[in-house]
């Protein structure tokens, strides 16, 4: 069952099928049960990478990596066809409800990317891809990050490029509030399976980690430059950086270096240092920074949010962070403050989902 003349036949009927309720198509085949429409698609998702695989064979690198097939007259021949089933598939993935056929479209989909050499059509499939690794489904969140990771494994260094900065600009617009659990699990499998993309090549992914964290510290530079201004535009410049993606931003390049410079995987490399580990530093500069910004007890809970982010850098690098200064007066506030605490019928401040504590200071429940 590998024929071409088969697979355009089919094609030509996924077209029909991915485009059946557009007024503005000219489409061969009407498809009006849905059962039919249903196995027209999931053939066409099974069938079309194994004859594309038969036909144009690709090489996999050792690292992981594929290559496109080498210029032919079948590859040539198939180029066009290949690229008008891909861009359907696009077109088809928003339209599709159903999580086990979506997952489906996602994972055979991926199949198709070594064929694809349209620089528009994979940027718009990138798009759709990173749109449902962050608001779908855990399956489908799954089956979207190893079509983007299988997308990365690229020899082509602007498409990896184009994959890091997009992956990385969706996690931190997912990251904006972090007000509910109902969020926390969404944006952890997010922050863990990015930094599984940023770790798979160090020399690659350097300028990109250099650039961002250069970000945070200019954001951190700007509200520090502004301790003199107005209590209004003073505030304003603080909150670029007591925000819940500037604290998300730094716990995954956290979660990133431990990862990359972790001691035992260096260890057994033969001690050979990760090409990350210098921007340790000035990671750590922008956190500690981020905290002496503001001092003041409503701010513990960013406080401490940062810190957990600093030990865990430290219990993967085996780095030393001077965390002490910073945690101290936390632990001794209560110890040292004046007064009797006010009583309050609030409940327990959840730092889990706190980053400011405006209501709860110098209460006895803080």
């Amino acid at each position: 069952h590998r024929s071409l003349r088969a697979l355009r036949k089919l094609l030509i009927a996924f077209r029909s099928a991915v485009h059946m309720n557009e007024d503005d198509q000219v489409l061969l085949w009407r498809i009006d049960n849905a059962a039919v429409y249903t196995k027209l698609v999931t053939t066409s998702l099974r069938y079309t990478p194994n004859v594309l695989a038969h036909h144009l064979p690709y090489k996999t690198l050792p690292n992981g990596k594929f290559k496109q097939p080498s210029q032919s007259a079948k590859q040539k021949a198939l180029q066009k066809l290949t690229l008008s089933y891909f861009s359907n598939l696009v077109h088809l993935i928003p339209q599709l409800t159903d999580p086990e056929t979506l997952r489906l479209a996602l994972t055979e989909s991926a199949k198709i990317l070594p064929y694809v050499s349209s620089r528009k059509a994979v940027k718009t499939y990138l798009k759709k891809c990173l749109e449902l690794w962050s608001t779908g489904e855990d399956d489908v969140r799954i089956a979207a990050f190893l079509a983007v990771r299988r997308l990365a494994a690229s020899t082509d260094d602007s498409i990896v490029d184009l994959v890091l900065k997009s992956t990385y600009l969706a996690l931190v617009r997912a990251c904006k509030s972090t007000s509910t659990y109902r969020l926390l699990p969404s944006i952890t499998l997010m922050k863990n399976s990015a930094c599984e993309l940023f770790c798979v090549d160090h020399g690659t992914t350097y300028p990109n980690v250099f650039g961002y964290i250069r970000q945070l510290a200019i954001l951190l530079r700007g509200g520090m430059k502004t301790k003199t201004k107005a209590s209004r535009s003073l505030w304003e410049a603080y909150k670029q950086v007591y925000n819940w993606q500037y604290a998300h931003c730094v716990d995954f390049w956290s979660l990133v270096l431990g990862r990359a410079c972790d001691a035992h995987a260096e260890a057994e490399r033969g001690g050979q240092e990760s090409e990350l580990r210098p921007l340790i530093y000035p990671l750590v500069q922008v956190s500690l920074g981020a905290i002496k910004l503001i001092s003041n007890s409503r701010s513990y809970p960013f406080h401490l949010h940062i810190a957990r982010s600093m030990v865990y850098l430290t219990r993967h690098t085996r780095i030393y962070v001077p965390l002490t200064p910073y945690l101290l007066p936390i632990i001794s506030s209560t110890l040292t403050a004046s007064g009797k605490p006010k009583s309050s019928t609030l409940r327990p401040l959840d730092m889990e989902t706190h980053i400011r504590a405006p209501a709860h200071v110098k209460t006895r429940v803080y």
